[in-house]
């Protein structure tokens, strides 16, 4: 008869992944090999220890081939050598290099025809002290807005402490001016709607806005949101970002950023504070400070100068009223 499972091996008492962490591998293959020459088969051990028929029949024939308890010992999964397909090549690479120094790594691959990126070459070169490397070059990133006013909105939320509240935004894309900034406890639908509606009534419609995948915005699990059909029903085209491209909304992004270091940095987040000094501080970003990005010009002083057609001005707009 069999051996009675000692309790490293009872995994039906354990969760799986603990189990495996908790077993004594060595021993168990020893259990399994004996009960295999005592004449148990591969899957009745198998299922008296809890493992793979696939697990037992490996370790029987390692067993086998030297009757030696070493043989079912773990082994190391790791290679004994590495060598990089580079490396292959490197010799051939650095000879074509040398005989023609006036060669880069694109024209020693057609030169050498070599199975290699011209980057995998250039950095066979480099290793070889054949190439010295230049800085890298930094990434230029490209501004881009609209031509007009209202043409675009942006609009995002930021977390002003964790777990709320929230500061919802608005803004212009072609001026940069904030056409709404308003602390919400939740951001709800409900919540967002009333903001956008009032700024509507304060700047009239966009064109067009664009906004990340928020659920606020969008609907994860298809179908039309609520923010779009509002959009859909005004005949304002809701356009949405990238996922994981902040870039995209840009320009909402930076105002964020803005509004951390030069505003609320200086009130060290006092929240209470915060709601007593937004509007004056939105009437300074929109009237008194100058944009770089505008040729040092104020966001309302370029939002009042480019609408495409003057009648587009609603004339009862109000930068605070939404703030």
């Amino acid at each position: 008869m069999p051996d009675e499972v000692p309790d490293y091996v009872k995994v039906e008492e354990l969760d799986k992944r603990e189990a495996r962490r908790q077993r004594d591998w060595f021993k168990l293959r020893k259990l399994t090999v004996n009960r295999l020459r005592e004449g148990l088969s591969q899957a009745g051990v198998a299922r008296l220890y809890g493992v793979s028929a696939g697990f037992v029949n490996k370790w029987w024939h390692r067993w086998k081939e030297s009757k030696s308890w070493d043989a079912i010992r773990s082994r190391s999964t790791a290679p004994n050598n590495v060598r990089v397909k580079r490396y292959y090549h490197a010799d051939e690479i650095v000879a074509a290099r040398r005989a023609h120094p006036e060669m880069g790594a694109q024209k020693l691959k057609v030169f050498t025809g070599v199975e290699l990126s011209h980057q995998t070459i250039h950095t066979v070169l480099v290793e070889e002290g054949l190439v010295t490397p230049g800085p890298r070059e930094r990434r230029v990133w490209r501004s881009f807005s609209r031509k007009h006013s209202n043409s675009l909105w942006q609009m995002d939320f930021k977390e002003l402490q964790r777990g709320g509240p929230y500061l919802f935004s608005l803004i212009d894309d072609h001026s940069r001016t904030i056409l709404a900034s308003r602390m919400l406890e939740r951001i709800t639908v409900e919540a967002v709607l009333a903001v956008v509606r009032k700024a509507f009534r304060c700047f009239g419609r966009p064109r067009q806005i664009l906004t990340d995948h928020g659920v606020q915005f969008y609907s994860p699990k298809g179908g039309e949101s609520t923010f779009a059909a509002m959009c859909q029903a005004l005949g304002i085209r809701h356009i949405l970002a990238g996922i994981r491209k902040p870039t995209t909304i840009g320009k909402i992004e930076r105002w964020h950023r803005t509004l951390e270091d030069e505003f609320l940095r200086s009130i060290e987040g006092d929240l209470q504070l915060c709601k007593h000094l937004l509007a004056g501080f939105i009437e300074w970003y929109n009237v008194g400070r100058p944009h770089w990005s505008l040729d040092l010009r104020t966001p309302l002083e370029v939002y009042l100068a480019d609408f495409m057609n003057s009648e587009e001005i609603t004339m009862a707009a109000n930068i605070h009223e939404v703030a």
